[in-house]
């Protein structure tokens, strides 16, 4: 399928059959969509909060708060449980709704003014180098390749019929959703194995 659109449906999408195409460039502020970069303001800060988990402690400390390696003020575990339900996936799953949504506008305007997905593939290329750069020298807890991957795989079925993508998207997340059970079962049964104590989980966290 073409990744241009005829001027019927730009017109369509702007309102004006004579839109003149401006070159590739950053939005403008009046271009922008004010509540959507409100919400994913939020979400970042949620995601940062979440992740202040990571920063400290063993990432299996994510599902267990047992294996932190120093108390955690939080006997009854009320904290943790509060974080991980209210904090954790919602806010990640918001900023993902969001970057999805962000990626759908960029493409409206790249097919109004004539350019297919090169562009955008182009912009998430470099989300992936930024993400892997990240994660080999500065975090290994980094998800910005991960978008950038998964950015990359929706920008491929951008043109199937919704039918198509809905069947899709429930597939993927499904097998997502049993893909991450897995990983944390397994990383938590690694984390209660007799790995010597306390040095054991030190040795995780590195």
């Amino acid at each position: 399928m073409n990744d241009t659109v005829s001027a019927n449906e730009a017109e369509h999408v702007f309102g004006d059959g004579e839109y003149d195409a401006p070159p590739a460039a950053p939005a403008k502020l009046a271009e922008r969509i004010s509540s959507l970069d409100f919400i994913r303001g939020l979400a970042v800060m949620g995601i940062l909060f979440a992740n202040i988990i990571g920063f400290g402690q063993p990432m299996t400390a994510y599902m267990d708060p047992s294996l932190f390696l120093v108390p955690a003020g939080d006997p009854d575990g009320w904290l943790w449980l509060t974080q991980f339900v209210v904090i954790d996936g919602k806010m990640r799953a918001l900023f993902t709704i969001l970057f999805g949504a962000g990626l759908y506008l960029f493409m409206e305007r790249a097919w109004a003014r004539g350019e297919g997905r090169m562009l955008q593939a182009r912009r998430l290329l470099i989300l992936l180098a930024i993400g892997l750069l990240h994660y080999f020298f500065i975090w290994k807890g980094d998800i910005l390749s991960s978008y950038a991957v998964w950015g990359l795989v929706a920008l491929a079925c951008i043109n199937w019929k919704p039918s198509m993508k809905m069947f899709f998207g429930i597939g993927v997340y499904v097998l997502g959703a049993l893909a991450y059970t897995a990983m944390f079962m397994g990383m938590q049964a690694i984390a209660t194995m007799d790995t010597g104590g306390q040095a054991g989980l030190e040795a995780q966290q590195k």
